[in-house]
């Protein structure tokens, strides 16, 4: 037997001891001395839950809900996030409420023998309790692996209670046999603390990141009884699968086991739980379903990676309609103050109708903020509500100024007569913050006009002296409903239509009454682009719109569509993680960055008649030789002179002399 070694060990230092992260204490003594702190013990029939609230609830607006892993408790687990600059910015509008499992949280007492454990199905059944004790309508859950999956259980089997969910190492599967017997393999080995550590952490961290894996062995070693924590683990490995489906648009989307509210998928890229969470997301619905692999980042995801899961988090919310505008610590230096967030649907219904509104479009990158000038928060009391109304107006009194900032303007043109401006801001600090406003040149109502395009060449039979093109401006003058009576400003001839062989555009890319095929058919056209786009109605779903853009690669070119969809408060989106309150906001941002398109947004779908293509360039062959300057006998000279060579090469003199001879009359070669 080898011989024991002793161990020392060194004093425990406070978790990512910075600015924003704190020990497992200060969350709770931060609460306490607040007073917003207040610990509950809620009796459900499975058992006592004990809750830790923070705030109160804001209105109509959801809880955040959180629930921990195996081996942890709502401090351990979710301290570090909750401690973050950021994290704070947002969870200041939210009551937060932490849930510990059964015999989990510190200070807990052992369970009697023979005490019969939830399971983890009636540990999701013990959370709508808590929800009627402490009044809440819906929840926002936040849980990580066995907590993601009893926040999972619980959405399933009440889905109108739960409004999000981020779901952190995520584990939908029940457990396999070759799992059960390795665990009971290494169970005979080793201990409850290495179980849970190997669970928690990859072999690269339980190597490489000494200082966290010692405090969290210490903490599930001393502050979790290891009675009630081997029932708690017990019930997670004794779990049954979750037993979700993806389904398929249009046909069991509605009958199909799955998750029916927005969620985000969490895991680091070295994480154990890496495949469960595939796994995971291969069986949610993808129009509802972010997957989140953190890059640089093993187990525990929202201790290692606190800010990017903070920022993840804001988008998410954002993108259910939340949180319009919050400004992260790490972009400025300034005193930002955050707008209201009440639900979007009653503040937002002016400002998304208006094509001239100056709210900014926000992107994963790079985060706008609404400025009330550059003096920071008003000292008198004022309402969220008004906060926002405040924010909104000053939008339309220009664009505010920050100290030491640089405002520059750059301007891309969308079509004729419509200029689209956006101002990029350079602060202080080195993270970019950038302000998208739009600058029409033209008046709204030319903004507002529609325009005719020919879908098809005319005559179809007949091509040779086509009378309109396909993708042509049409002027109509007179329309008797289902025909048309147009002219074709390119070949300035009139014809007698029908009504479906055009469509209407208005704001230059917003095509009314087209398929997807001509669609394509436009894109296609010679004089477009790469990067050429343009916005027509869903086929299938009226509710939504689809982009439409070309794709000029090097060995292939192509038209991608992707599906904009529309929210209850008429905001939008292409991906869940970014709306905008109308498609001119969703052009202006995909024109700056693709973001996840095939290609940046470069120019409208080209129309004939109306953009002016610049003509291909003809090359031209300047001569090297001034033949009025050179006289005859240069040419026909038979000797060289010494001053230097004849300009004139002996092939070329040979050629001109035969020519001559065979012409009667003679040229002057000296004029």
């Amino acid at each position: 037997m080898d011989e024991l070694q002793d161990v020392q060990l060194t004093e425990i230092k406070p978790l990512l001891a910075n600015k924003n992260g704190r020990n497992f204490q200060d969350f709770d003594c931060q609460l306490s001395c607040s007073g917003n702190g207040v610990e509950h013990d809620i009796e459900t029939p499975h058992g006592v839950l004990h809750v830790t609230m923070r705030g109160v609830p804001k209105g109509n607006r959801p809880v955040i809900l959180t629930y921990h892993d195996i081996g942890l408790n709502h401090k351990s687990c979710f301290n570090t996030l909750f401690n973050y600059e950021d994290m704070q910015e947002i969870t200041q509008h939210f009551a937060v409420v932490h849930v510990d499992a059964p015999g989990q949280q510190e200070g807990a007492a052992p369970f009697l023998s023979g005490f019969q454990y939830p399971t983890m199905d009636e540990l999701a059944e013990m959370l709508p309790f808590v929800l009627t004790e402490l009044k809440f309508n819906s929840v926002i859950g936040i849980g990580v692996g066995a907590g993601a999956y009893i926040l999972s259980r619980f959405a399933l089997n009440h889905p109108s209670l739960v409004e999000g969910l981020v779901l952190i190492d995520v584990d939908p599967c029940a457990e396999g046999w070759i799992d059960w017997a390795a665990s009971k393999l290494t169970g005979w080995t080793s201990n409850m603390v290495d179980i849970i550590m190997a669970h928690h952490f990859s072999a690269e961290e339980l190597t490489d990141n000494q200082e966290l894996i010692q405090t969290y062995r210490l903490h599930i070693a001393q502050d979790i009884n290891q009675d009630n924590l081997a029932l708690f683990c017990g019930s997670y490995q004794y779990r049954r699968d979750l037993g979700i489906e993806r389904p398929i648009v249009g046909l069991n989307e509605h009958t199909v086991n799955t998750l029916t509210c927005p969620a985000l998928l969490v895991v680091g890229d070295t994480s154990p739980a890496v495949e469960a969470v595939v796994e995971c997301n291969s069986r949610l619905n993808p129009t509802k379903t972010t997957l989140l692999k953190m890059a640089d980042c093993g187990g525990l995801p929202q201790v290692v990676q606190p800010g990017k899961l903070a920022e993840a988090f804001k988008y998410f919310v954002q993108g259910m309609g939340y949180i319009p505008y919050v400004l992260l610590s790490h972009l400025s230096n300034e005193s930002v103050p955050s707008a209201g967030m009440t639900r979007l649907s009653r503040s937002r219904t002016t400002s998304s109708s208006s094509i001239t509104s100056m709210e900014s479009s926000r992107s994963r990158n790079n985060l706008n903020s609404l400025l009330e000038g550059s003096g920071g928060l008003d000292s008198g009391p004022q309402t969220m509500e008004d906060r926002e109304k405040s924010n909104l107006s000053s939008q339309h009194q220009g664009l505010p100024q920050r100290p030491g900032s640089q405002h520059t303007f750059k301007y891309r043109y969308f079509g004729k007569g419509i200029k689209m401006g956006t101002c990029h801001t350079r602060s202080r600090s080195r993270a970019p913050v950038s302000e998208n406003i739009s600058v029409p040149e033209s008046t709204a109502a030319e903004f507002q006009e529609s325009i005719i395009v020919a879908l098809y060449n005319y005559p179809l039979i007949d091509q040779s002296q086509l009378k309109m093109r396909i993708g042509d401006r049409l002027t109509v003058t007179s329309d008797d409903g289902d025909f048309l009576m147009v002219k074709s400003p390119t070949s300035e001839c009139e014809s007698y239509i029908p009504t479906c062989y055009t469509a209407k555009v208005t704001q230059r890319w917003l095509f009314t009454g087209i398929s997807r095929v001509k669609a394509v058919e436009l894109l296609m056209l010679p004089e477009n682009v790469n990067g050429s786009f343009l916005i027509r109605e869903s086929e299938t779903n009226k509710d939504s719109h689809t982009l439409s853009v070309l794709n000029r690669g090097a060995f292939s070119t192509s038209v991608k569509h992707y599906r904009i969809y529309h929210l209850p408060n008429s905001w939008l989106f292409i991906s869940p993680g970014l709306t905008f309150p109308s498609l001119h906001h969703l052009i202006l941002h995909y024109s700056e960055n693709a973001d996840g398109l095939c290609c940046r947004l470069m120019k409208p779908c080209y129309i004939g008649g109306l953009d002016k293509v610049r003509p291909t360039p003809t090359a031209v062959r300047t001569p090297t030789i001034n033949w009025k300057d050179i006289s005859r006998s240069v040419i026909f000279r038979q000797k060289r002179t010494e001053s230097g060579t004849s300009p004139v090469s002996e092939g070329l003199r040979e050629a001109i002399y035969s020519y001559l001879q065979m012409t009667e009359s003679e040229l002057s070669w000296d004029s």
